[in-house]
């Protein structure tokens, strides 16, 4: 609910959400958070934004990259270049969430900074099971096998029975959509999850599309929009003609 204020603007209706939860004695979920966050982020406040930073902290979800990556937008947006620069240390060893964080620092300081220059694409596949272990073992080994593709996170929601994996790969200087790790990855795990997921006894309060009912591609650093699109459209076209009989 928090997030879904959040995404309409509903800032104030979000923010009343959490106090209540809080309120009632519950924990709030990483992707309770990250709603949060957003809503600091876009009023550029860092006071509060910072109170909920101790709260992750304490929670242990500054481990978890989705939450990371909000922090990181909520300090690169306060304008506060020394409270993004102390977070930037902190994100060290966690080198796709400072990726992210420079894009934040180039709005500060575009003249100071300058961007990494490495090439990757990150992709975010969608599936509907979070329930059935053996099928995410699976969809899980189907990544394994491209060593240049990282899972990065997977969200699990159990009330929704929905799983969200973010995958990250380096993308060589000129991609070829025919020839992509990363777009061989996401292929290999939609099919893995055509194969083990019976979308009849599935059960959750996600609307649904089907068993992968969402996937997009986004340029990180030096890529480009029209890079990463290339190879959304190539993907499309190889799950449209080689898993038809599973669809």
């Amino acid at each position: 609910m928090i997030n879904g204020y959040a995404q309409i603007g509903l800032y104030d209706e979000a923010l009343e959400v959490f106090s209540r939860m809080l309120e009632e004695g519950v924990t709030p979920s990483n992707f309770s958070i990250t709603g949060i966050l957003s809503v600091y982020t876009v009023k550029e406040d860092l006071t509060n934004g910072r109170v909920i930073h101790g709260f992750v902290k304490k929670s242990g979800y500054e481990l978890y990259i989705v939450v990371c990556n909000s922090l990181i937008d909520m300090y690169g947006n306060s304008k506060s270049v020394d409270s993004a620069d102390q977070f930037l240390k902190k994100c060290l060893k966690r080198i796709y969430s400072y990726y992210l964080l420079s894009f934040s620092f180039r709005r500060l300081r575009r003249k100071e900074r300058k961007m990494l220059k490495v090439m990757l694409a990150c992709c975010k596949v969608y599936i509907s099971e979070s329930q059935n272990k053996l099928s995410l073992e699976s969809i899980e080994r189907a990544a394994k096998v491209y060593p240049r593709v990282a899972i990065i996170n997977k969200f699990e929601d159990e009330a929704y029975n929905r799983v969200g994996y973010t995958l990250v790969s380096e993308l060589v200087p000129i991609p070829s959509a025919d020839s992509n790790p990363l777009r061989e990855a996401v292929f290999s795990m939609v099919k893995a999850a055509l194969e083990t997921i019976n979308f009849e006894s599935h059960c959750g309060t996600h609307p649904r599309l089907g068993v992968v009912d969402h996937i997009c591609f986004h340029p990180l650093a030096q890529t480009s929009l029209e890079q990463v699109a290339c190879i959304a459209k190539s993907l499309a076209a190889d799950i449209g003609s080689n898993l038809q009989g599973l669809c």
